[in-house]
């Protein structure tokens, strides 16, 4: 099984972490950006907490990264974890611009054997799906 690692203890902590386990997903390791905060949480979680994004993308317990950061470090967190041989989650936007994007897309090029992806989780969420479900057909204009 996949072991995940997720670089952010806002969003990956409250909603990545449980859907992923609830899936019987394995989450291993959370990095953040504040050594205290970071420990706390990984604590309440049971998993490997890093102080630096760096060391969780390089780290042998992990097979795939999420990054749900803001959305200036996702090319740099996205590319080193492609570098470092681990499958990627990127938390939307991806990219700050077209220009970013491209860099990712390019860097998922070098790497065949990897999945990388945008994560659009929501959709799968029951409560949306009902929303989609009922909302009018849209028609656009021709």
């Amino acid at each position: 099984m996949a072991r995940i690692g997720i670089v952010g203890t806002g969003w990956g902590a409250r909603v990545q972490v449980p859907a992923f386990r609830e899936a019987g997903l394995d989450v291993v390791a959370i990095a953040g950006s504040h050594r205290n905060k970071t420990r706390r949480v990984a604590d309440e979680l049971g998993l490997i907490a890093h102080d630096e994004w760096t060391s969780l993308v390089v780290s042998k317990d992990v097979d795939v990264v999420s990054v749900v950061t803001p959305p200036s470090e996702h090319v740099k967190m996205a590319v080193a974890a492609l570098q470092n041989g681990k499958h990627v989650l990127c938390e939307k936007p991806t990219a700050l611009n077209a220009g970013e994007a491209e860099q990712l897309v390019a860097e998922g090029g070098k790497h065949p054997e990897l999945v990388a992806i945008i994560d659009h989780e929501m959709r799968f969420v029951p409560a949306m799906r009902a929303a989609r479900a009922r909302a009018p057909r849209r028609r656009w204009p021709r």
